[in-house]
């Protein structure tokens, strides 16, 4: 305890230069806990643009059905009968039936293609989580009807109100045309479909396509996103050939494997800052260690070994260290806490550099405790192995030369 108190009281000695080193070290575990929140937050964001608003946490479709571009056939789809209704209500959590298809929507002399989704209107909401949908007006979600992506209502110049032409081939391949209006603007924090999507009841979808009654996707959520594995077999087995199941983990891998490159990239920075950080510790302990030769000759002459001589060093260093990792987890917990409930909104960012990317236009950060702990740690070990080099070097003082000083 001696050493404690009195390692102490050397920390105010020189309280401007210390006061820099600790902020070191606030600086390099806020950096560390804000990165890896932000990190985790990044994947979250992926895998919630896709399971929120694509595919749930696992869909089926008709065999070797194109998984990128804005090709969405229809001549196959999947066919539900009484019994797959039966016992998709008694094995998953939700279920729902989407038909994607790509139609061209026209408003007088402009038309576009558009990312089609016929959706029921009832039963899309058990599935696809709509707390971050922006709709315009609030009531449009009231009542079936057609629902066009903010991207696609600015290109058209319509909005709610408007009418507009849905032209697309049908399901048995005749082209089909329908006059409809639009009941609302949508936005639903995913590029992809903000950009060329528009929401199609199911009702007006078999007036167009002529669906029978079928879909392109049987869009399934269950109580454990990640034991999707043992489902996926399952519901193989109950369709059977010519329709293929596909999983959450299957849709974002690649944009998952891409985090992990941006992860080991955050790593190495955070390391870099606390490399600096600690050579921070280093060069204040020996500044103080050479300022004081002669009291460490006096100490050394008094009785005090050349142990306690390196124990006071280093617990200089180490104080430095939890005060440093003390602040610097307060800071980057508050703030990983917060925008874990209340995420970053990026739309707008988003609309102007014309994203297409599906993720979601929410910056969430993951908040784990135990990346405040390693933080925590990581900032006192280290600054007390900064302080072990000027340390040695005072242990290691003769007391005669020092008091000669």
């Amino acid at each position: 305890m001696y050493l404690f108190r009195l390692a102490f009281k050397n920390l105010w000695r020189s309280p401007g230069r210390n006061a820099l080193t600790t902020i070191a070290v606030v600086a390099g575990v806020w950096m560390l806990i804000l990165g890896q929140g932000f990190i985790g937050g990044f994947k979250e964001n992926i895998i919630r643009a896709q399971v929120d608003t694509v595919s749930g946490h696992l869909f089926a479709v008709p065999s070797d059905y194109p998984t990128t571009g804005l090709s969405h056939p229809i001549d196959e789809l999947v066919e539900v009968d009484a019994d797959d209704v039966a016992w998709l209500d008694a094995n998953t959590r939700a279920w729902t039936k989407r038909t994607l298809f790509t139609p061209r929507v026209i408003s007088g002399a402009d038309g576009i293609r558009a990312r089609g989704i016929v959706i029921d209107w009832d039963k899309d909401p058990t599935v696809f989580d709509r707390r971050t949908w922006n709709v315009s007006p609030e009531d449009a979600l009231d009542e079936p009807g057609v629902l066009l992506s903010k991207g696609v209502a600015r290109l058209l110049e319509v909005g709610p109100g408007d009418a507009v032409t849905l032209e697309a081939r049908t399901h048995s391949g005749q082209i089909n045309a329908l006059r409809v209006q639009v009941r609302g603007v949508v936005s639903v924090a995913n590029p992809m479909i903000d950009n060329l999507g528009i929401f199609v009841d199911r009702e007006l979808g078999e007036d167009l396509l002529r669906l029978g009654g079928k879909a392109s996707h049987v869009v399934m959520m269950i109580d454990d996103r990640d034991a999707t594995a043992a489902t996926k077999a399952a519901i193989g087995d109950r369709f059977g050939d010519g329709v293929d199941i596909v999983t959450w983990q299957e849709e974002t891998k690649e944009l998952l494997d891409l985090q992990e490159i941006r992860q080991r990239a955050l790593n190495f920075l955070v390391l870099a800052l606390l490399a600096m950080s600690g050579a921070g510790i280093a060069n204040t302990v020996l500044m103080a260690a050479y300022e004081r030769v002669g009291e460490i000759g006096t100490l050394r002459a008094m009785g005090m070994t050349q142990r306690d001589v390196l124990g006071l060093f280093l617990i200089e260093g180490g104080l430095v260290g939890v005060l440093g990792s003390v602040l610097g987890v307060v800071l980057g917990a508050s703030m990983v806490g917060y925008w874990s409930v209340n995420p970053i909104d990026l739309s707008g960012q988003m609309d102007q550099i014309g994203n297409n990317i599906p993720v979601s236009t929410f910056l969430w950060t993951v908040f784990e405790p135990s990346v405040l702990v390693r933080g925590f740690f990581f900032g006192v070990i280290m600054a007390t192995l900064a302080s072990v080099y000027p340390a040695r070097v005072a242990s290691n003082m003769s007391p005669a030369d020092a008091v000669r000083a």
